[in-house]
């Protein structure tokens, strides 16, 4: 028995590539479970797409990884693959330890790993060798004093907006959506924004947001009038279309004095590009907070120096234990 896996990431697939195979997900799923008969698996995050499968032995991982470059090689084609069983745990071990993430040492892909594992269609080896490496880099994290690191992609947002020409003393952000990304905005630790959050399904996971931050809730019906008067929009909803068109701005921009910061934080986009032509906003994804990630990364330069020291000795004993 081996393992193989076939990934692109934030370094080797644009946005709008990842985009257009997320929004093609339902198709991959189910191409996996009819042709490979259970014996693979493929994990979407904001940042990468990773199939992930086990075969008989390595000249069948082989077969199979060019099978899916031949079914998805126009996506595919400047990722990368992970052959045996070796090289494919210390993906999954550095993976896990946050050193493959665009914010180095984040804890939410270790939460969507662990939840992968738990409910994904896995194999019973690949489960188990995921599994393994999810626990050692608990260990890694741990001692390299990356493990509460509480840095995430909402504090690099209200970070940026910090330093923009705006008001000093208050911050009012929207925030549609009531995901991941709204949870980690709700336990920001800081005193200088007022986050409203927008329910364009659920309300009552709105108003405890809310709650969590003091924050206000509001309708889908009410964006156009809080687009009067907030600095900043966040978007980060679960939907696999545009949820806003210029359409939705145009009344509201045109009464406004200063600018309209949107940061769209979803995949597939929830707002349609051409909103970026508007005057007076300023559309941004997590692309364009490369200089904040860069700054942040640097910051846990000596944290992730010792995390890759770790990764190296933890590989080696598991390595020894496995093939001994």
């Amino acid at each position: 028995m081996d393992f193989y896996l076939i990934g692109v990431d934030y370094r080797s697939a644009s946005l709008e590539k990842r985009e257009e195979v997320y929004k093609k997900r339902h198709l991959l799923e189910a191409f996996l479970k009819d042709g490979f008969g259970g014996r693979a698996a493929v994990i979407f995050t904001c940042n990468r797409i990773e199939i992930y499968g086990v075969a008989e032995g390595l000249s069948q991982a082989e077969q199979d990884v060019k099978r899916l470059h031949f079914s998805y090689g126009n996506f595919f084609e400047n990722g990368y693959n992970k052959l045996g069983e070796k090289e494919v745990f210390l993906h999954a071990l550095r993976l896990a330890s946050g050193l493959e993430s665009q914010l180095k040492g984040e804890a939410q892909i270790l939460d969507q790993l662990e939840s992968w594992c738990l409910q994904g269609p896995l194999p019973y080896a690949l489960r188990q060798l995921l599994s393994e490496a999810l626990i050692l880099s608990g260990q890694i994290r741990l001692k390299s004093g990356l493990y509460g690191h509480a840095d995430n992609i909402a504090g690099l947002v209200i970070r940026q907006l910090s330093v923009l020409p705006m008001r000093k003393d208050k911050f009012k952000i929207a925030l549609l959506g009531t995901g991941k990304v709204a949870e980690l905005f709700s336990r920001l630790p800081f005193d200088n924004i007022f986050i409203s959050f927008v329910a364009h399904k659920n309300l009552s996971k709105a108003r405890y947001l809310a709650g969590e931050c003091r924050g206000g809730v509001s309708s889908f019906a009410d964006l156009p009038y809080l687009l009067l008067d907030v600095d900043a929009l966040v978007a980060a909803t679960a939907s696999p279309h545009f949820v806003l068109r210029e359409d939705h701005f145009i009344s509201s921009i045109e009464k406004r004095t200063s600018p309209l910061y949107i940061y769209d934080l979803a995949l597939p986009r929830d707002i349609d590009p051409k909103v970026s032509k508007l005057k007076n906003v300023i559309l941004r994804n997590q692309d364009d907070l490369k200089a904040e990630f860069e700054e942040h990364n640097r910051r846990l330069n000596r944290k992730i120096s010792l995390a890759e020291r770790l990764i190296d000795e933890v590989a080696y004993n598991w390595q020894e234990k496995t093939y001994a």
